[in-house]
């Protein structure tokens, strides 16, 4: 199973090399997402489950854990290098890594660098495995409510309705302020989302509000004495 060679199982038989790699034959990629995994939620079907494994994937406690495990993972690579490569060596794979040696050591009579699995090094590889599903099984981190996404909801219904009022009353001070203000609290949200609270990565998702409310700011500052006239 490690080794390109034909495996030796414990129980001194040999079996031919399969054509398709284990991680291919138990339809496990290294690089692919949780959701498209067959473990745990990956065959659910269930819009909500994938949505929680994915915040749970850029949340505080998964980034944290894949930084203080990475240096594990990489001193693993002796056993696992000829299925995962230094990228895939992280917690990203944690059940993917532990599946593979968890089986290697059930079954294979000979591992590369079997002085590397100590019995240590494997409680902590069952260890992640089991943080890491339990991350995308159920995420406590996750803030996705129904009651926030409606309360979300209502601010952006709600900041509409005053940029359409103001969009027709552009000569008034006031008006025109308060317009301003909806792209200010706008860009400052997401931005604390994600500088300061990490709930939210940089990517498409979060580019087209700083973008627009930027925009927003920068023009409707630049044209104020143009429109406001009281």
């Amino acid at each position: 199973m490690f080794s390109r060679a034909q495996p030796r199982l414990f129980f001194k038989a040999s079996i031919p090399r399969p054509a398709t790699s284990l991680s291919r034959s138990s339809g496990m990629t290294a690089r692919s997402h949780s959701e498209n995994n067959p473990w745990l939620q990956g065959g659910s079907g269930c819009d909500n489950a994938v949505v929680s494994s994915n915040n749970y994937l850029s949340s505080t406690e998964y980034i944290t854990t894949y930084g203080q495990s990475k240096a594990f993972y990489e001193s693993l690579l002796p056993v696992i290098n000829s299925t995962f490569d230094a990228d895939d060596a992280s917690f990203k794979n944690a059940y993917s890594i532990f599946d593979y040696i968890n089986v290697a050591t059930i079954h294979n009579q000979t591992i590369p660098s079997s002085d590397i699995l100590t019995r240590e090094t494997l409680r902590e590889l069952k260890l992640l495995a089991d943080v890491h599903e339990w991350g995308l099984a159920y995420n406590s981190t996750d803030q996705v409510t129904p009651l926030a996404a409606r309360l979300f909801g209502t601010y952006t219904f709600i900041s509409a309705i005053v940029r359409i009022y103001a969009s027709y009353n552009l000569h008034l001070a006031p008006v025109y302020n308060i317009a301003i203000w909806t792209y200010i609290v706008a860009l400052f949200h997401f931005s604390s989302e994600w500088a300061v609270f990490r709930t939210a990565y940089l990517g498409p998702p979060i580019l087209f509000p700083f973008f627009f409310a930027t925009v927003g700011i920068i023009w409707m500052t630049s044209q104020y004495s143009f429109y406001v006239t009281a």
